[in-house]
């Protein structure tokens, strides 16, 4: 029994997006440490630490370079500020150049205590310009391939309605967070089977987690990086010739021209992107839609296409027939 319940952890883990937060791991190695701290630790610490800036502007922003996993501890080291929903310990990242809309996933992994996160998203100029707390980000309750945790999915457009375009992202808690606590659901069946020391710990533990000032997370990034976007038009905007002594690049005259008669039928819809940007627009899609999150599921169709996924359409089909 244990052997095909390993097997089946084996093949979920296989069949999820490498940026699905928080599967079978608690992010950093440092993450149970600082989630064990006594909560009165972190408040202390963040009661008697100095505000750090007057303004968003000042903080260190953190450059976000690639797709993929982050993951990160907040402690008592980090600065302080002065929020409207009360003074945290804050995180500063610098989001990336991205073609279309950046998917994260956004985690904090419940030990023994849990950082619960809040997300505010800041213009070009380090003003506000969405904020996702509760009621995007909530206790999200361990399955046979994840651990208990907070979770939440925002998705940032490439430009808001103003125009205006995301550019700088800060994690941080509020006040009100802080003097709450999680009840933990009863663990899943076949977890509980497999042995896992974090399902037997919640089998034992009968009391409410409380929630802290400082502890881990995890942003999970998912975008079109706008240098890929570019050089894949730029190639797309070219023929490339060869001769024994040169290689001549010439510009064609349409979009069209730079697809050789010789390289598909009238009747093959041809993608504009790299195989792997295409692999994981396909993978997001058939993700959302497993999920049953169809909204989360159009949107990105609609974003894979304008990267140049012509197809992605008949993907989200696929994927909901063979639901």
């Amino acid at each position: 029994m244990k052997t095909i319940l390993a097997a089946s952890i084996v093949l979920a883990l296989t069949a999820c997006s490498n940026n699905q937060s928080m599967i079978v791991d608690y992010g950093t190695d440092d993450t149970k440490d600082i989630q064990k701290i006594a909560p009165e630790e972190g408040y202390a610490a963040l009661k008697q630490a100095a505000i750090c800036c007057e303004s968003l502007k000042q903080l260190d922003y953190q450059l976000v370079t690639a797709p993929g996993k982050l993951d990160f501890t907040i402690t008592a080291s980090d600065p302080v500020f002065n929020f409207s929903s009360g003074r945290s310990f804050v995180k500063a990242f610098e989001l990336p150049n991205a073609q279309g809309v950046t998917n994260i996933d956004v985690s904090a992994p419940i030990v023994n205590s849990v950082f619960v996160p809040s997300i505010l998203v800041l213009d070009e100029d380090h003003q506000p310009l969405q904020l996702f707390d509760d009621t995007t980000i909530n206790y999200d309750p361990s399955s046979i391939v994840s651990v208990d945790r907070y979770y939440g999915n925002i998705l940032l457009p490439s430009r808001y309605g103003d125009q205006q375009k995301a550019k700088y992202l800060l994690v941080f808690t509020t006040t009100e967070a802080m003097q709450q606590q999680t009840k933990l659901n009863p663990p899943d069946s076949k977890a509980a089977e497999t042995g896992r020391v974090d399902v037997n710990m919640k089998i034992h533990m009968n009391k409410p987690v409380p929630h802290t000032a400082i502890g881990a997370a995890r942003l999970a990034f998912d975008y079109v990086p706008a240098e890929k976007q570019n050089a894949d038009a730029l190639a797309a905007a070219a023929v490339v010739t060869t001769s024994n002594s040169a290689v001549k690049v010439e510009p064609s005259q349409s979009s069209v021209d730079s697809i050789s008669a010789n390289s598909a039928s009238s009747n093959t819809q041809i993608s504009s992107i790299e195989p792997e940007v295409a692999a994981m627009f396909e993978q997001l899609i058939q993700q959302a839609v497993a999920d049953g999150n169809y909204d989360k599921a159009l949107k990105i169709v609609k974003d894979a296409e304008q990267a140049g996924l012509v197809n992605a359409n008949e993907v989200f089909v696929k994927a909901v027939k063979a639901q």
